[in-house]
């Protein structure tokens, strides 16, 4: 008898929970429902974003393939972390320091890449798995959301947005970010993703008050200077800081002017 077992949610979460039924289940019979509005297997790693969004973590250090010394003797795919992945493809970082193309110094396994780049790796992980299924495994993709669970019987019922229903076994819940929930109100942004878009009702000129200091909060940090024309630069007193502001001249059109600030950070 096929067992049956959904994934809801395609980002680096569920592909990992993918990898390890397809290395723990690979002589028994078993169908995948994987469940993703977008199903590209990049997530909220989207590959539109800015480079200047990077990952909190070194490239080196970043790889889909699990170690056995995580997970023993139940290693069925081996391949490149994100770094050795990056320089198979002869990618480089552009002088502005986060930039990746191919013009620029090598990649070193200390960088912190953009995050569009991990989406790039995570959508070509999901590939290379698709592309070898043991035999008696069967995936199908949904390109929808997943908006009902029903937990009453036996099995689980899954309703999709695209009004298809399905029963399995098992359910994997990987949906990742979630939506604050609480105070509402016209100037405050509770749903920060997708940067920059979301923040592109702030004004420039405006005072910011950011919640938390994670991930979030840097990607804020950075679509509001860098990513705005801002950069930084090292000097013997400190971090200096060059904002740009647009400004409206006489003759009506917008001309640009910059101004310096020392930042509180010693290089």
């Amino acid at each position: 008898m096929t067992a049956a077992v959904a994934i809801i949610g395609l980002g680096s979460r569920g592909l990992s929970v993918l990898e390890r039924l397809l290395a723990l289940t690979e002589h028994t019979p078993l169908r995948i429902e994987l469940i993703d509005p977008v199903g590209d297997g990049a997530g909220v790693h989207a590959l539109d974003q800015p480079d200047y969004l990077l990952l909190n973590t070194i490239c080196s250090q970043v790889s889909m393939f699990p170690d056995p010394l995580t997970v023993g003797d139940t290693v069925r795919l081996t391949g490149p972390s994100l770094y050795e992945w990056a320089l198979e493809r002869r990618l480089r970082v552009a002088p502005d320091g986060f930039s990746v193309g191919l013009a620029g110094r090598p990649i070193e396994p200390w960088d912190f890449l953009p995050r569009r780049l991990l989406g790039e790796y995570l959508g070509w992980f999901l590939h290379t798995l698709l592309g070898n299924l043991p035999a008696d495994v069967e995936v199908r993709l949904h390109r929808s959301a997943a908006i009902r669970l029903d937990t009453g019987g036996a099995e689980l019922g899954i309703e999709l947005a695209s009004g298809t229903r399905l029963t399995v076994d098992r359910a994997f819940l990987t949906t990742g970010y979630t939506d604050n929930v609480g105070v509402e109100h016209p100037r405050l942004i509770g749903r920060p993703y997708p940067m920059p878009a979301q923040l592109d009702r702030v004004p420039a000129g405006h005072t910011v008050a950011i919640a938390g200091f994670g991930l979030s909060a840097l990607d804020a940090m950075s679509c509001l200077t860098v990513g705005r024309g801002g950069r930084y630069s090292s000097t013997p007193d400190g971090l200096r800081y060059r904002s740009r502001q647009w400004t409206v001249g006489r003759a009506g059109p917008c001309v640009a002017r910059t101004r310096e600030t020392i930042a509180s950070r010693r290089c």
